[in-house]
């Protein structure tokens, strides 16, 4: 196992505060009354695929440290932004905020794109590595 795979192991639970800390603000932000809600200047289904790209990323990142294999990592991420996903919308009608089917599909296209970048990023870099090795 190479010595950055060690350090983010070393790391974990850092990285997995940083992932608690980025969800419950990913919560707040969702839950503010539609009528305290600054303007942005993106579309709210843009700051939901940002947000779960966000997401998605940190915890592919945390799974990695906890040496979570890709197939499962995949698997979780996936599925976790979905399930997440279908309560932060289902619970925002209750501050006011409407629930939304784009939403949720951006949330969703949010993770995949973590995912795909996340993977391939993985993949490129254990490459170099092995092209550094020979």
């Amino acid at each position: 196992m190479n010595e950055r795979h060690n350090i983010l192991h070393r790391h974990r639970r850092v990285v997995l505060g940083v992932l608690i800390v980025l969800w419950v603000f990913a919560f707040v932000v969702t839950h503010i009354p539609a009528e305290r809600v600054p303007p942005i200047g993106l579309k709210d289904t843009s700051l939901h695929l940002l947000g779960f790209l966000a997401l998605g990323a940190m915890g592919l990142l945390t799974l990695l440290a906890y040496r979570v294999g890709k197939g499962r990592r995949i698997t979780l991420v996936i599925s976790l932004a979905a399930i997440y996903a279908g309560v932060d919308e289902i619970t925002q009608p209750l501050v006011g905020r409407a629930d939304s089917l784009q939403d949720w599909i951006a949330d969703l296209a949010g993770a995949i794109l973590a995912v795909l970048l996340f993977e391939l990023t993985v993949v490129a870099i254990s490459a170099r590595r092995r092209a550094r090795a020979d």
